[in-house]
């Protein structure tokens, strides 16, 4: 039964990325440097630095996130975030 529930889930899961949108990127050696400069300029967790190194890359105007410290990060580098 828990493997039902977890297999549901991922599907759901991905059913809502794909409704808005969101789509994996690669991220290459060559992302390091800037990774290791966001981490020093910001003091934000790996995970948040990918988020906006991805916005970056990506041309993003908006990202979403709960986390205030990466949405300040985001507001000071040009992003929306709702």
């Amino acid at each position: 039964m828990r493997r039902r529930f977890w297999t549901h889930g991922w599907d759901l899961a991905r059913a809502v990325l794909h409704e808005l949108a969101v789509t994996p990127i690669e991220l290459d050696a060559s992302a390091v440097a800037g990774l290791a400069r966001l981490r020093a300029e910001t003091g934000l967790r790996m995970p948040a630095c990918c988020v906006l190194h991805a916005a970056a890359m990506t041309s993003a105007e908006t990202i979403a996130t709960f986390d205030e410290r990466l949405a300040s990060a985001a507001r000071t580098r040009g992003l929306n975030t709702p």
